[in-house]
């Protein structure tokens, strides 16, 4: 993404006024694309093509009044190969207080050149370039306090490629979990 390119995000809400507040992200120049945006109430994470997250905190500007989205630093433990990230899915983002992040473990790492029997060839050729194209690591973050308050490491022959968190009611979330082979 070039320096000159950027990102508006509208912010809903029940804001007295009818118009919509738009926000600007800005100091976005080391994104390499954007693959996903997901939101809470204080932060926008950005997925870039490059499998790094991008964490940013909106801010009100002196001079303008408006709100605009700076670059975070809190996030940096948890930056890199990155497959996906998720957020509560309801409606309001007062709810979205935990961030589900998706990454690649050490040891998967370390064993990405080795085939998995279980994958498809398709999904085996992205393993030789150097970008996660599965994760067996998900970390929970509570975006408020930025600590980690969960962390589940699977086995590195589980591959995971995508997940989705759903809410039936505001005490149980259900977290589906899709593996490379295609079973969630």
């Amino acid at each position: 993404m070039h320096h000159t390119k950027g990102i508006k995000y509208q912010l809903l809400g029940s804001s007295g006024s009818k118009r919509r507040t738009q926000c600007a992200i800005i100091d976005n120049k080391s994104c390499y694309g954007y693959k996903k945006l997901c939101t809470s109430r204080d932060h926008v994470f950005a997925l870039d093509m490059a499998c790094c997250l991008h964490v940013y905190r909106w801010e009100r500007e002196a001079i303008t009044n408006e709100f605009v989205y700076r670059r975070a630093d809190w996030h940096t433990e948890f930056a890199h190969n990155v497959v996906d990230v998720t957020t509560d899915p309801r409606y309001d983002n007062n709810l979205r207080r935990y961030v589900y992040v998706l990454t690649q473990s050490e040891r998967m790492r370390s064993r990405r050149s080795q085939p998995n029997t279980r994958s498809t060839p398709g999904i085996q050729s992205g393993c030789n370039e150097n970008l996660p194209m599965a994760g067996d690591k998900i970390d929970v973050f509570d975006e408020r306090t930025c600590r980690r308050v969960f962390n589940m490491t699977f086995d590195p022959e589980m591959r995971f490629v995508s997940m989705k968190l759903t809410s039936v009611t505001s005490q149980q979330k259900t977290l589906y979990i899709l593996t490379d082979a295609g079973k969630v």
